[in-house]
Formats: structure tokens, sequence, C-alpha cells
């Protein structure tokens, strides 16, 4: 196959290192690799490599450091509220390794597993969430020897969404997968 192909950000280590070759010698697992980084752009609403300044700079850093086996940075409170198993797949797929990354049928299956879980967390927090309560407090002050209502705040008993319904794209993907189903 032709070197040398294909897009900087999302290129896996093994065709990096054959860039200067005319020919190059690689199997499915380059997408795999590239698939990897399509999942970190969805986790972190970012191009591979952009917040690493350097890295936006000089492309050949970009490739220093895929070489180097290393990463784009995560931020530690988006793998947090990522849903359960989505960061682990991220990473594999992203294996230094070619014969680590998982192959595509297997790719699949976890996902629908990760939607099946996030399913659930759904189903739990609307069950939580239909016992809301709301309360209304009054704060009065005096002015000229009058009460007046200074504030009416209505708070509501607050359960926190699972972290994965902050992937709004894919829950409005998942619907639409419902209705064919």
């Amino acid at each position: 196959m032709t070197s040398g192909m294909g897009s900087l950000l999302w290129m896996a280590p093994e065709l990096v290192k054959q860039m200067k070759k005319s020919r190059a010698y690689y199997s499915s697992s380059v997408d795999v690799f590239s698939f990897g980084m399509i999942c970190y752009e969805a986790l972190q609403e970012a191009l591979p490599w952009s917040l690493n300044k350097n890295c936006a700079k000089y492309s050949y850093l970009i490739m220093d450091k895929v070489e180097a086996g290393e990463r784009p940075v995560l931020d530690p409170q988006l793998v947090n509220s990522a849903p359960i198993g989505f960061v682990d797949l991220m990473k594999r797929c992203w294996s230094q390794d070619p014969e680590e990354r998982p192959p595509f049928d297997e790719i699949l299956h976890t996902l629908q597993d990760i939607r099946g879980i996030w399913h659930q967390e759904r189903i739990k927090l609307k069950k939580r969430s239909s016992g809301l309560t709301t309360t209304t407090i009054h704060s009065t002050t005096k002015t000229d020897d009058e009460s007046v209502d200074a504030a009416v705040i209505e708070l509501s008993q607050v359960v926190p969404a699972p972290a994965s319904l902050k992937f709004h794209k894919e829950a409005i993907m998942l619907r639409k997968y419902d209705d064919v189903n």
C-alpha cells in the first residue's frame, strides 16, 4: 500500500514510522487507531493534539509523540464523566502495538454494551427524578416598617445526571436507532 497516506492527527504509529518509505505494509488496525482518535474527539470535543500548543504548531512533534507511544492529553473531569467503558475502549484502540487493538466487530459489541449500560443509567435517573420535590423560600426585608418580599427562590431536589448524558449527540443518535428497531 502507499506510504504516507492519511491525516496526521489520526495516524497510527506504524504509519508514522513508514512515512518516508514509498510502500508501507499495514492492516485494518490503522483504522482502529484512527477510530480511537475519533473517540478522543467525541470525549474532548477537540481535535487530537490541539490542546498541546506546540503540536498544533509543528507537525513533526505529533509524529515524534505518536512514535514514542504518547497520546493526546485527556481532561480528567471528562474522563470521569464518560460513559462506563468508553475511555478504556478508546485507549485499547490507541495501543502502540497494532496486534493489541481490538477488531471492529469487538468494538461494535463493546459499544453496544456501553450503550446498554448508558440506557440503564438513564432509566435509573428517570425513576429517581420522578420523585423531585420543589420548595419555595421567601426572604423578607424591612423597608420603612413594611415587609417586602426580597426574593422568591425555588429549589428543586437535584439528582446528578449520569455523566453519559453529556453526550447529547450520541443520545439523539441512539434514540433514532431505537425508533428503527
